[in-house]
């Protein structure tokens, strides 16, 4: 079974000079195929906080939802710079977490350096605004009045609600 470097072995890229543990977030050279080759001492915290303190290369790989495993393959097979955020089972226990990757790939596309950015507040935040969003256009549809929104500038209909479409068969 292999582990991860520790920190202690992969706190300098010897690409780029770089001391990862100054960067403050999670850093880890991931082969194309997703092995964790070498990483920082914040990934590892990252995987300490998930449900297995013990993490061979491919570990960290389960605690991402199936969804967004295989959009990380994906974003890995395509040599893509970054994903969208990714759904992470992160601490024991606790809620789902959202994770965005940015990634730098080096040797010829076969492994890249990989920043990990926690976006759970940034996810949450919009799911809201979706679910709000949705609230108010079942409140606007089932209201007894006219409600329609125009585009300032164009005056084109954005939206008409059901008694405006009713009443004027639109």
């Amino acid at each position: 079974m292999s582990h991860p470097q520790s920190a202690g072995a992969a706190t300098s890229d010897r690409d780029t000079g770089l001391d990862w543990e100054q960067l403050g977030l999670p850093v880890a050279v991931i082969s194309a195929d997703g092995h964790v080759q070498r990483a920082n001492r914040a990934f590892q915290m990252l995987l300490r906080s998930s449900a297995s303190s013990e993490a061979t290369s491919l570990d960290w790989l389960a605690r991402f939802t199936p969804e967004a495993r295989a959009l990380l393959f994906t974003t890995l097979a395509d040599r893509r710079a970054d994903t969208p955020p990714l759904a992470w089972h992160g601490a024991r226990g606790g809620a789902l977490r959202w994770l965005a990757v940015t990634l730098k790939w080096r040797s010829a596309g076969t492994r890249c350096v990989a920043t990990f950015h926690d976006v759970t507040l940034l996810r949450q935040a919009e799911l809201q605004a979706r679910e709000r969003a949705e609230q108010l256009r079942v409140m606007c549809d089932t209201a007894p009045t006219m409600l329609a929104a125009f585009d300032a500038q164009t005056l084109r209909c954005e939206y008409a609600n059901r008694t405006l479409s009713r009443t004027f068969g639109v």
